[in-house]
């Protein structure tokens, strides 16, 4: 991979206000997907949802190439965590690795069943307290893809 294709969350938000604001938050680096074929399940992918959340996160069930949709499992304010169809659209981004600190995460350590399973296993449970700076989009789908969450009070399921 090139190195102008990495494109860390930092630069890739719009705008040097909404950068700025962002910069606390990240943490992760992704790549941007040109194609539906670049979609695995479980990945961790991040796409556009509407201009007040312009960065969504979400764990990827499975892709519909024929449709140009794509199945994820998603943390929503309004919703809780959901299961929905999207529409493969760009920009859309896949999330490679994620740092805590020092330490570098890749995203792929974990099977991609062992990701659905913790997501849908919040889902099943109705478990969520959804919190803009603590408990998001991205910290729950961050949870999924590596089993480590910034608090206990998440209600997700520790580990695998």
């Amino acid at each position: 991979m090139a190195k102008s294709d990495v494109n860390t969350t930092k630069k890739s938000l719009v705008g040097g206000a909404l950068n700025k604001a962002a910069r606390n938050f990240t943490d992760h680096t992704d790549v941007p997907v040109r194609s539906i074929i670049e979609i695995e399940k479980g990945d961790e992918i991040v796409f556009y949802e509407w201009v007040l959340h312009p960065r969504c996160h979400g764990i990827v069930i499975q892709t519909n190439e024929a449709k140009q949709s794509i199945d994820v499992i998603r943390f929503t304010y309004s919703r809780g965590v959901v299961e929905e169809a999207i529409d493969f659209q760009q920009p859309l981004f896949k999330v490679k690795c994620h740092s805590f600190g020092s330490n570098i995460i890749d995203n792929n350590l974990i099977d991609p069943d062992t990701v659905i399973k913790r997501a849908r296993s919040v889902r099943r449970k109705q478990t969520f307290d959804y919190s803009l700076a603590n408990n998001n989009c991205k910290t729950f789908a961050r949870w999924c893809k590596t089993g480590i969450m910034q608090k206990k009070s998440y209600g997700y399921e520790d580990g695998n």
